[in-house]
């Protein structure tokens, strides 16, 4: 399980980043609530093109177990709008998990497959962890279907517990890392891939097992998927310098290939995933700022990395993403100008990272928020954001807001 807690860090503000931008507006969308509603989103949340948000929480649901603690085993919900501007938001448990074979409390977000089929993984079910579809109703109002693609059943098998969120593939394949397993033991990335024919099992595939000799270890983040069908992704420490990588993987005469593109230094290390920027530009998070990674301009050239902030610890897991304009955004579970939660180094921080105007110019890292935990406003930011095209930014918060079981945010700029 990937939640920050904020006991755990030990500053008050985010050096070198600028003041809050005035014009921006942020709204609590909808207050999470104690089971068997949804109950604290660990992970960020996706939205689909008429608008609505899946997502899914740690607690919550109708069903209690041995190892899910006071709050129950955890759900999939979706929000939706209100019917005229100025309503409330409407939550929907769509899947209540079970603490058996369907896993139990999900830290990771989700993607969306064909049709608007979920796809995610949660702890345990019926080994390390499970892999679930969620298939929408046939006619509005009816139940969706929850289907186990997959259950990791660890080394030697596979690789055990997933990290990060699934990538979806164009042909429905989904991909992801293991932070152990394989060979070696010493992490994996993977794919599922979907059968010929509906009802028919999945197929599991190690498509790569770090060796911990000079190729990195322990990949900590999920995988994004590139041109041509090429993943790329982080491992959190080894390399040639010890303290991470960026690798690719490329499929080639039927063989999968992997690459080291960037072996960090201990100014950037342990590295924790990426997003995809315009031709083939790679941007990652480390716990310390956010770099650049720029592929050759010949072929069999090298990769160029690039710090482009450098500020206080902030964050283990991944919460970046991009938007529209180039902008970078993510979030901190602590830090910021606010104690007002209780917490006495911050509530947590919305952040944007602004390219620059012209070529070769400085990035500007600019707070868009500082979450306070009060007045219904959420705190503790800790998964993954979605930028839409209009510039809006969506996320949640672990705790606070009017129920204290954590929030959807939306900010407008």
């Amino acid at each position: 399980m990937k939640r920050i807690l904020c006991a755990a860090l030990a500053l008050s503000a985010l050096p070198g980043l600028q003041s809050l931008r005035a014009q921006g507006t942020m709204e609590t969308l909808y207050s999470f609530v104690a089971p068997p509603g949804a109950t604290y989103p660990a992970a960020g949340p996706i939205i689909s093109q008429d608008q609505v948000i899946y997502g899914t929480t740690f607690g919550g649901g109708t069903v209690s177990g041995s190892d899910c603690g006071f709050f129950n085993c955890g759900t999939v919900y979706q929000l939706t709008r209100p019917a005229s501007p100025g309503g409330s938001w409407t939550e929907t448990t769509l899947y209540s998990f079970d603490n058996g074979g369907g896993g139990h409390q999900p830290d990771a977000g989700l993607v969306f497959g064909s049709g608007g089929t979920l796809y995610g993984w949660a702890q345990g079910g019926s080994g390390y962890a499970t892999v679930f579809e969620l298939t929408p109703p046939v006619s509005p109002g009816g139940a969706w279907t929850h289907t186990v693609v997959y259950n990791f059943q660890g080394p030697p098998i596979d690789g055990g517990n997933p990290e990060g969120n699934l990538a979806m593939g164009e042909d429905g394949s989904l991909y992801g890392t293991t932070r152990l397993g394989g060979t070696y033991n010493e992490g994996t990335v993977f794919e599922l891939t979907p059968p010929a024919s509906p009802g028919s099992a999945w197929t599991q595939t190690i498509l790569y097992s770090f060796r911990g000799d000079g190729d990195g270890i322990n990949p900590d983040a999920g995988v994004v998927i590139g041109a041509n069908g090429a993943i790329y992704g982080t491992t959190f420490s080894g390399g040639a310098l010890g303290y991470g990588t960026v690798f690719g993987l490329q499929l080639i005469s039927g063989a999968w290939e992997e690459k080291v593109l960037v072996s960090v230094g201990y100014e950037m290390s342990n590295p924790v995933g990426l997003v995809l920027g315009k031709n083939g530009v790679l941007f990652g998070q480390w716990p310390n700022g956010i770099f650049k990674a720029t592929p050759p301009t010949a072929a069999g050239g090298a990769w160029t990395v690039q710090s482009l902030y450098e500020g206080a610890p902030y964050t283990y897991q991944q919460s970046m993403t991009i938007g529209p304009t180039g902008a970078l955004y993510w979030t901190t579970p602590a830090f910021g100008t606010s104690t007002a939660c209780g917490v006495s180094n911050g509530c947590g921080t919305l952040n944007e990272l602004v390219p620059p105007t012209s070529p070769g110019g400085s990035w500007t890292p600019v707070v868009l928020h500082n979450f306070t935990g009060q007045h219904g406003d959420g705190y503790q930011p800790n998964g993954g954001l979605v930028v839409t095209s209009t510039g809006a930014v969506y996320g949640t918060t672990y705790y606070g807001g009017d129920n204290f079981f954590g929030t959807a945010f939306r900010y407008t700029p």
